[in-house]
């Protein structure tokens, strides 16, 4: 009959109930390189709390079973497979963050801006959600699913954006657009102040046609002087 693998307990699974026992958690693979790295650390955590000289071999570390008196709570936090599980779930919820924040950041570029950011134009910084590695361990594993918790709750709810449009941008594309932003930015501090007058009047944009898409959204000159036109026709007129 199997005892419990900590020195000097004597617990055996028919010595006494309410007390469980847990094995030493297996390397999970097949299931991805982040998988099976989690599951590796998981296992050599467990080793190094039970601290056994005595057990050499691998076959050894698979026989050998753990009660639950020697866990924080009284119990094993989780199975290695559901942890492993939460934690990805976590980190894919955090990366589809991350993209929603970045598109919307982009669209937010290509809004018109108001009269009071005319002198002084701002850019919002992408927000930086980061998740939590799990890198503390309390005896025998309670530490992994008190960190996989945390990067739960980290992770705010689904965005209203489509999956679909979700899945369009990786992270190097997230990056480019952190950097055509931060270029845009730096070209609109370096152009020339645009007065209220230079605003309101063709003649401003004449001086300076690349400033027609900046302010007004508009594709070119000839479109901005087209939309002029119908404005006076129209004031003219009342």
């Amino acid at each position: 009959m199997p005892i419990c693998g900590i020195v000097g307990c004597t617990n055996r699974p028919s010595s006494q109930k309410g007390i469980s026992f847990h094995k030493i958690p297996t390397i999970i693979k097949g299931q991805g390189e982040e998988t099976q790295k989690l599951s590796e650390e998981r296992r050599r955590l467990w080793k190094a709390a039970i601290n056994r000289k005595d057990i050499t071999s691998e076959e050894k570390c698979d026989r050998t079973i753990v009660c639950s008196k020697h866990f924080v709570g009284g119990h094993s936090a989780c199975t290695p497979e559901s942890a492993t599980s939460r934690y990805r779930r976590a980190r894919q919820r955090g990366e589809k963050r991350k993209r929603a924040d970045a598109i919307t950041s982009l669209l937010n570029l290509k809004k018109s801006r108001p009269e009071s950011d005319l002198k002084e134009r701002e850019h919002p910084e992408l927000q930086n959600i980061s998740t939590s590695d799990g890198d503390s361990f309390f005896y025998a594993g309670e530490g992994i699913e008190q960190d996989i918790q945390h990067t739960a709750s980290e992770v705010q709810g689904p965005t209203k954006l489509t999956k679909d449009i979700q899945t369009l941008l990786t992270i190097n594309g997230i990056e480019n657009i952190e950097n055509d932003n931060k270029a845009r930015l730096q070209e609109s501090n370096s152009r020339v102040p645009f007065t209220r007058q230079d605003l309101y009047s063709f003649e401003g944009y004449e001086k300076d046609p690349n400033k027609v898409s900046f302010y007004t959204g508009l594709p070119n000159l000839g479109s901005l002087k087209l939309v002029f036109n119908l404005i006076e026709a129209q004031m003219s007129n009342s």
